[in-house]
């Protein structure tokens, strides 16, 4: 999920809400798909945690993921395969994500009734995500 201008993207983004790239905008964007602010990114086996990451000038940069089962991160790099990391493990100098600044999570039961509301390409989730929420909740992305 990112704000693009380009309507054939793949990327999907509220229709509601505005394409300017801020914290609060993404924050508003997980909020309409359930998610919760949340303290820390700490590992909670009950929820889905997302770190919103952001640059030094306060714009989001990267959104990772952690699933209820796995304590790793997962991101997805460009248009690459989903990576599986620790979450520090992209800030720093040499790296191109800045810091994880806000954290949101959504508990499981809730992450159920989402993707059974909208069509899968518009629920927010990484490719790796995906594959766990269907083996594990068992979700299935024919379903309809």
């Amino acid at each position: 999920m990112w704000p693009v201008e380009d309507k054939d993207s793949c990327c999907y983004w509220p229709e509601h809400l505005s394409k300017q790239l801020s914290m609060d905008n993404f924050r508003q964007a997980y909020e309409h798909f359930g998610f919760t602010v949340c303290t820390d990114g700490s590992f909670d086996d009950s929820v889905i945690k997302i770190a919103i990451y952001q640059y030094a000038d306060n714009k989001p940069s990267h959104v990772a993921w952690q699933h209820a089962s796995q304590k790793h991160w997962h991101s997805k790099i460009g248009s690459e395969e989903d990576i599986i990391h620790e979450l520090e493990a992209l800030c720093g100098i040499k790296r191109a994500y800045g810091k994880p600044a806000l954290f949101m999570q959504i508990s499981l039961p809730d992450f159920r009734k989402l993707w059974h509301t909208y069509e899968p390409s518009r629920v927010p989730r990484t490719d790796y995500a995906l594959a766990l929420c269907e083996r594990e909740l068992g979700l299935n992305r024919e379903r309809r």
